[in-house]
């Protein structure tokens, strides 16, 4: 047995009973670190005991794989088998993380090492509500014997199961009693498992896939490891006599199959063997003799694309087989492009219309081999899953993609039909960090690392490459303005899609998801807890100054005329917000201390381009006017905010280009960008540059699908809650682009308390369905794609789960392949939003204001408001359908010529223009109430002293406040969350913004000042609302639309999605919706099979609580005629 103490005790089997071992098993030799490193184990014992789960020291692998070779068998307890090699640093044992995943991700990644021994581990929750809490493992009948007659084990947890990967035998030692498992189809947590696949792995491998609870006595330990032991004994009558290893466990009709079996162990006569290939079915489709001594070739050309399996038989005896399949013949990579049907995002494959559906993943073992087929059985192919570039970059000129052939190859032979969608993290390796040091990003405090100041112990300090809980002290990466970073990953990414192209499965290949940053989604890192984000490095700022040249023609003189008050600063125009994100960094940057940040303020950047740096965190946190800057004060930040987003969209397009080069312009390309309408800028502007992605939807053709997760603010499955986009569906629709959005939310019987901010809330199976239908429902009213996103542990793995993601698929493909009969478009009256991130340029990140505007807002009422609604850019009016409704939810910078396209356009045929907070404040750079005041047509003025921002109804007589009640007017406010004491710093903010035009109907005041915030005014042939809140209650907001003319379609205010094709609701309580439109129409339940025809324009449908509504909705026929 393996013991060391001080050896990663977080998992160890034995726990507090750890230092009796020797009294345990007095005849056990216990093995420490240097005596596995140093000694040919098989010459000392036959078994090895590995007490740490998956922890194991990283030197003795060479001898441990050694004797396996040798046919020894290896016992580990508690996770999977050797996933977590370890080395001893400063003389503590941390995990050997090479390559920096971080100890959040590396886990996905040992697929790829365990892959080569044969062996599948499928991780099950800690928790879940599948679960009575019952945590026991009961020994098979017929083998309690070997344990001393003792039948239950009491359990603290359940890991996993093990299993053979290829080719195998595996045999269940014992299992969860009914109902206690945490994983629905999962229950034989002690098995022994033999791998067949490879003459070099001959030993056996027993997985005890649990923790001992602490009832386990010193008798229990020894009664449980001899048993195994015995059990081993017991088992050699049932070794595999034979292996079997294909040459591919996938293959084409024109690439061969080669198959050879051999005998294990020897010293038996060979006997006649027959080879057998059978389908899917169990149906036999080809048998002959064989000859162990030689390797053949399997009859592929003949067999159509599929699912099959080589049997070797001894008589009637089936002795060992292998699953492989065959793909579809196509001469090389598929034609894939975007598009869409019907109004709906899809996909065309070689001419094929699919949708736009994956199955997203961390590549854990259970599901690459587990989950990948059951998404497939419900027709979902595209496999999108983690794949980082360094795994085959081995040094400057020298690939090897062994390994993603691997992973490819795991998806294939359960899915031939299967798309492979690899998500590619162009993270550079550490040689490549060790031979470019001047191509690092360098932080504020000139370091170009990345300090672990908290040791694998507090995440927010300790990150990696990929993650967080980085294990190495130091963290290293690439400005992402590095010509030679760029142009090295683009060679890398060339190379792979050239390998791609010469593979098996080529035919296959979708395209690359092209990722970066933490988490892979372009997050920049800082040495400060997310503030100081910018980079100084030699490239960044050799690519700033030339931006900067560019912009200013290179003349000094144009941009030291914008320098001229930039130190006109006072204490009060610093504003670094005390929240708790600032404050758990304070003691690595001190921006809290009021000197230091006057010190850091007056840090004016260099007005020379030559010599031109960022501005640090404390000058981007100057801002004249409230929250608002004075682009003469802070010109640095706009600029360099501007130059930003510049550069970010340069850096992605060099790499989208590098995949279509290599594909010849066929596989697609994606991208985590568009993280839009939900800004975090309450302390930090850390992801300024999502404010880039209109220009990639504009100008960058070569990136095909923009994806983001969903909003996490209060996204629970539960019957009052909601979800949504955090994009701008409307202008993407309008490009040449589509957006696939991350479902991410974890579902019921996922881990209880892993990812918090992806709570189910107190949802059971039944409310996790309905959440699974309300998430696909709302990409398909606003015309997106989505992936189903597993972190790990079976977030989909139920029937019922599968079951409804495959309806949802059929509802998808019918939306796609079958246009609407009778459109109802014309019944709907839609509220168009207009966004902008243009506005952001002016903001300081200081305030709830922004977050309230967009996050709160979109979350808690868009969808309850009883009517369809759509986001578009603010330089995509123009081009956005027209309607009767506008709401300018952020747009506090309109320039001349969006204002003409608004006078001209919009204030006509008695439309309604809702305007929140600071409509149009700025004009060319220039911040004036009188701005917002002309483009509203109600004057408005501003007061810079800082207050929470509300609004009381002070007049219960208009059509649009005629009884409320105060229950209506919860949430009146930017103030989200009033008692969070990390957000107080933040509840005030200026400037407050007040009607002083005596012509508009006051309907509401600021409670905090009684100056007037809400205001309407009618005019000949339009008209304008005005709330100085940005954000309004879903209740108001549907009485200004009614007043506007709308007809809502809901009459509750459960949440509503619709496109005026397709139609959900979400019901919060049970009982009837009344669904209105303008004529008669019908309602085809797309989920079950009721229709429903309206009466007088109206419809009833009867709601459980909780339950999602998903159906189409067409003319009445007898409307459509009178029409024509």
């Amino acid at each position: 047995m393996f013991y060391e103490p001080g050896f990663m005790d977080k998992e160890f089997f034995f726990g507090k009973h750890g230092s009796g071992l020797k009294q345990i098993y007095p005849d056990f030799f216990l093995a420490d670190s240097s005596f596995l490193s140093t000694n040919r184990l098989d010459q000392h014992f036959d078994v090895l005991i590995f007490p740490y789960g998956g922890y194991f020291p990283h030197d003795s692998w060479p001898k441990i794989l050694d004797f396996i070779r040798k046919g020894k068998d290896i016992i580990t307890l508690g996770t999977g088998p050797f996933s977590s090699p370890c080395r001893k640093e400063c003389g503590k044992w941390e995990v050997n993380d090479p390559f920096d995943f971080g100890d959040r991700w590396r886990w996905s990644f040992t697929s790829i090492s365990t892959g080569k021994l044969g062996l599948s581990f499928w991780e099950v929750p800690d928790k879940s509500v599948l679960s009575n809490g019952n945590y026991s493992i009961n020994i098979e009948p017929g083998l309690a014997k070997y344990f001393h007659g003792k039948t239950q084990f009491g359990c603290k947890r359940f890991t996993g199961t093990l299993n053979p990967l290829y080719t195998g035998r595996r045999k269940v030692v014992g299992r969860s009693p009914e109902d206690s498992s945490t994983a629905y189809d999962m229950d034989e947590y002690l098995a022994i498992v033999e791998p067949g696949f490879s003459r070099e792995i001959n030993g056996r491998f027993v997985q005890a896939g649990f923790l001992p609870d602490e009832n386990w006595t010193m008798k229990d330990f020894k009664c449980f490891i001899k048993g195994m032991i015995d059990v081993l004994k017991s088992d050699e009558d049932d070794r595999l006599a034979y292996g079997m290893e294909l040459s591919g466990y996938v293959t084409r009709k024109d690439s061969g199959l080669r198959c050879s079996c051999w005998q294990r162990g020897g010293g038996r006569e060979m006997p006649s063997l027959n080879l057998t290939v059978k389908n899917e079915k169990g149906t036999t489709l080809s048998s002959f003799s064989i000859d162990c001594k030689n390797e053949m070739s399997l009859p592929v050309e003949s067999l159509p694309e599929g699912i099959y399996h080589a049997e070797l038989h001894e008589k009637n005896k089936k002795l060992v087989s292998s699953q492989f399949s065959v793909l579809p013949p196509r001469p090389g990579l598929p034609q894939v492009k975007v598009c869409r049907r019907n109004g709906y995002a899809a996909l065309d494959v070689d001419g094929q219309i699919i949708p736009a559906l994956a199955y997203a993943f961390n590549p854990y073992d259970r599901a690459l081999d587990d989950l990948s087929r059951k998404f497939s059985e419900r027709n979902i192919n595209i496999h999108h899953f983690l794949y980082p570039l360094v795994f085959g970059w081995e040094d400057e000129s020298r690939f090897d993609w062994t390994s993603f052939d691997r992973l490819a190859e795991r998806i294939l032979k359960n899915d031939p039909q299967g798309l492979l969608y690899p998500r590619v993290f162009l993270q550079t390796p550490a040689w490549w960090d060790a031979d470019n040091q001047d191509e690092m990003k360098v932080y504020r405090n000139g370091s170009n690392f990345k300090a672990n100041y908290v040791f694998n112990d507090d995440p927010l300090h300790a990150n990696s490459k990929y993650s967080v809980r980085g294990f190495n002290r130091r963290m290293y990466g690439a400005s992402w303005q590095s010509e030679k970073w760029r142009r090295d990953l683009c060679n890398v990414l060339k190379n792979f899609i050239e390998h791609v192209r010469k593979s098996v499965y080529r035919g296959n290949f979708f395209g690359c998801f092209i990722c970066c940053g933490q988490y892979g989604e372009w997050v920049s890192f800082s040495n400060d807890n997310g503030c100081s984000w910018e980079d100084l490095s030699r490239p960044a700022l050799r690519d700033f100054r030339s931006w900067l040249k560019k912009q200013y023609g290179g003349d000094d003189s144009k941009r030291r005329n914008k320098w001229e008050c930039l130190g006109n600063i006072s204490s009060d125009e610093i504003r670094v917000p005390a929240t708790g994100t600032v404050k758990a960094g304070n003691d690595l940057h001190n921006f809290l201390d009021p000197d230091n940040a006057m010190k850091l303020a007056k840090e004016i950047p260099p007005a020379q381009i030559g010599k031109a740096v960022p501005p640090n965190f404390v000058r981007r946190h100057i801002s004249k006017y409230g929250i608002f800057r004075d682009p003469n004060q802070s010109w640095d930040t706009i600029e360099y905010y501007r130059y930003w987003q510049d550069s970010f969209v340069e850096t992605v397009s060099c790499f989208a280009n590098a995949v279509k080069d290599a594909s010849d312009g066929r596989s697609a390309v994606g991208m985590f960008i568009g993280y839009l309408m939900r800004e975090y800028m309450q302390d930090l502007d850390s992801e300024y540059h999502q404010n880039s992605f209109l220009k990639i939807l504009k100008g960058v053709r070569s990136i095909d699908i923009a994806t983001s997760p969903y909003h996490y603010y209060r996204r629970f499955n539960t019957a009052e809650a909601d979800a949504n986009l955090r994009t701008v569906p409307g202008s993407i629709n309008l490009s040449d682009k589509i957006f696939i959005s991350e479902n991410d939310q974890r579902t019921c019987v996922g881990e209880i308390g892993e990812y918090s901010h992806m709570l189910t809330g107190e949802a059971d199976l039944a409310e996790t369905l309905e959440a699974i239908k309300r998430n696909f429902v709302i990409c398909m009213c606003h015309g997106t794609g989505l992936w189903w996103y597993d972190f790990g542990r079976g977030w989909y793995d139920h029937p019922d789960i599968m079951k409804t993601i495959g309806r949802c698929a059929t509802i998808y493909r019918k939306l796609i392949s079958e246009p609407n009969p009778c459109p109802a478009i014309h019944l709907f009256d839609v509220l168009n939003i207009i966004y902008s991130t243009k506005a952001y340029d002016y903001i300081s990140s200081c305030s709830m204001i922004c977050h309230s505007n967009t996050t709160i807002q979109v979350q808690e009422h868009f969808n309850r408001i009883g009517l369809p609604w759509e986001v578009y850019f603010l330089e995509d009016l123009p081009s956005a359908p027209p309607s009767k409704a506008y709401l300018f939810l952020n747009t506090c910078a309109i320039d001349d010529e969006d204002r003409k396209f608004i006078d001209k356009n919009l204030k006509k045929d008695g439309n309604l223009l809702i305007w929140l907070y600071a409509p149009g404040l700025y004009r060319n750079d220039v911040p004036n109430p009188e701005n917002s005041s002309e483009l509203t047509g109600i004057k408005l003025d501003w007061s810079l002293e800082k207050k929470e921002i509300d609004v009381k109804i002070t007049d219960f007589t208009h059509p649009i406040t005629r009884g409320l009640s105060n229950e209506d007017l919860r949430q009146f406010t930017s103030v989200y969350e009033p008692g969070k004491e990390s957000l107080s710093a933040i509840n005030a903010a200026a400037p407050e913004f007040f009607c002083v035009d005596k012509d508009a109907t006051i309907l509401g005041v600021n409670s905090h000042s009684g100056r007037p915030a809400f205001a309407v005014k009618e005019f000949d042939s339009w008209k304008s609302v005005y709330i100085s809140c940005p954000l309004v209650p879903h209740n108001i907001m549907r009485r200004i639309l009614v007043w506007g003319g709308l007809k809502p379609v809901l009459d509750s205010d459960d949440a509503l999605y619709t496109n005026s094709d397709i139609i959900g609701i979400r019901a919060k309580e049970a009982g009837i919706r009344n669904i209105s439109l303008r004529e008669d129409f019908e309602i085809a339940d797309l989920y079950g099979s009721e229709k429903y025809k309206s009466k007088n324009g109206k419809a009833r449908i009867n709601l459980k609580r909780g339950e999602t509504f998903i159906g189409r909705i067409s003319s009445a026929e007898d409307g459509i005629k009178r029409k024509l």
